[in-house]
């Protein structure tokens, strides 16, 4: 009897081929990077981290083919508890109890990139500042200008890492230019960005 007569047995002889070769696969056991995203816990509300923090940290894992494809449908995290961290710059070792894998059997072998992180730890602070205009008022043919830019409100209040706010001096609105002015004038002007002096 020739196999080629029998579509449906060569198929079937085939499946379970690819059945028997993806039970091989995924028994055995693999040593593979893998890059987890790094995350900061529980950092008090009266602190802010003001530096760029790498984005993810890859890490070097072993674990049989079935636990690593069971890691790409639930990816971990690498979490670094913030709760004791004060003002500051802070230089951390990433560890391995921080990687956290949802699954078991997955061995952590190494961290790779980064090992080490430094951020500075600033202070959460507020701020009034007076707001300045940059306007510039051309009149109608036979008028001029008598009066100063009045600007309600005079001041905004800012907030974010003491280190920014301290050299706040001011903010600026937009440059704009209003033309064929003949009279009294409301604009609103807020409503734009608004540039730190």
């Amino acid at each position: 009897m020739k196999l080629l007569h029998y579509p449906f047995l060569k198929l079937g002889a085939l499946f379970l081929a690819f059945i028997v070769w993806a039970i091989v696969v995924m028994s055995q056991t693999y040593t593979w990077q893998y890059a987890f995203p790094l995350r900061i816990a529980n950092l008090p509300s009266q602190y802010q981290i003001v530096d760029d923090l790498p984005q993810e940290v890859k890490v070097t894992i072993k674990a049989s083919g079935e636990k690593l494809l069971r890691l790409l449908l639930e990816p971990g995290e690498v979490t670094i508890d913030a709760s004791g961290y004060k003002y500051g710059r802070r230089f951390h070792n990433i560890t391995k109890e921080e990687v956290n894998i949802p699954q078991e059997g997955i061995e952590i072998v190494s961290i790779d990139k980064p090992k080490k992180i430094s951020f500075l730890v600033d202070e959460v602070q507020q701020k009034k500042v007076p707001i300045a205009t940059d306007l510039n008022l051309i009149p109608k043919n036979g008028y001029f200008i008598k009066d100063s830019i009045e600007v309600f409100p005079t001041t905004v209040l800012v907030s974010g890492p003491r280190s920014i706010i301290d050299d706040i001096k001011a903010l600026k609105t937009e440059a704009d230019t209003l033309k064929g002015i003949s009279g009294e004038i409301r604009e609103d002007i807020l409503q734009g960005t608004l540039r730190i002096l």
